[in-house]
């Protein structure tokens, strides 16, 4: 799910930033409503991430509680990602446990990365990237905030999304509203991530380091890539050097 929000994160800055792409940080909460009463809400849910757009390189960092107080089960997972253009990189940490009345055998917590060989130099991954902005679609502002509107298939076939994103005057990100429709399912998922307080700037770059603590990370082959029309995700991935590099799935 983290590789699913990361690239809507990334399509949604690039989309808000039909003017500029601008390095920030932010820190907030995030709220999830599944349609299905079946799946529980979170209990905690964090997201905090920063955008460095001097180097061409982004940080995600997830934390999630989930409480089942009928069945007396809760489980916290921790995800984290780095994405450097830099090392044509993506590294994404991931520790997940369960408590319950019965004894779970519980995962090691992994790491895991992608390589991006044919990923562009760092002006032209920028300058994509700005490019794919062009096909956002202004709204009218709201709450004094800047409004744009994106409509996207998600990585993998997974479904689509609606989203919503809300920028101060200088294009730092205050909002993010995602509705995801999943493919072969009646259920939708409504999500929201919140921080009125996020600030523009570079963040520290110890941010984008692995570290130490992660462990051994282990190398994964990209995931074939969507075929699709779809406009935004066919700039995007152009952007990150796959639109012809890998095999293809539809969607």
């Amino acid at each position: 799910m983290t590789m699913v929000r990361a690239t809507v994160l990334a399509l949604g800055l690039a989309s808000a930033s039909s003017f500029e792409i601008v390095s920030q940080t932010f820190k907030g909460n995030v709220t999830m409503k599944y349609s299905s009463p079946s799946v529980p809400s979170p209990t905690i849910a964090t997201v905090e991430f920063g955008v460095d757009m001097v180097s061409v390189r982004a940080y995600m960092n997830e934390y999630i509680v989930i409480e089942m107080p009928q069945f007396n089960i809760t489980s916290t997972t921790k995800q984290q990602m780095i994405f450097d253009a830099s090392t044509k990189r993506a590294t994404m940490y991931t520790d997940s446990h369960t408590e319950s009345p019965q004894p779970i055998p519980q995962k090691p917590a992994t790491c895991k990365f992608f390589e991006f060989a044919n990923l562009p130099t760092l002006a032209a991954v920028a300058k994509c990237m700005q490019d794919v902005a062009a096909l956002a679609q202004p709204e009218a502002s709201e709450d004094g905030l800047q409004k744009f509107k994106m409509h996207m298939p998600v990585p993998a076939a997974l479904g689509d999304v609606d989203q919503v994103m809300y920028t101060d005057k200088d294009f730092v990100m205050k909002k993010l509203v995602a509705d995801v429709s999943l493919t072969g399912s009646p259920m939708t998922i409504h999500e929201e991530m919140t921080d009125m307080n996020s600030k523009a700037g570079v963040p520290d770059g110890s941010w984008f380091l692995v570290p130490e603590e992660w462990g051994s990370c282990e190398e994964q082959a990209l995931p074939p890539m969507p075929a699709t029309n779809n406009p935004v995700m066919k700039s995007f991935l152009h952007c990150m050097g796959l639109a012809a590099s890998q095999a293809t799935v539809v969607v």
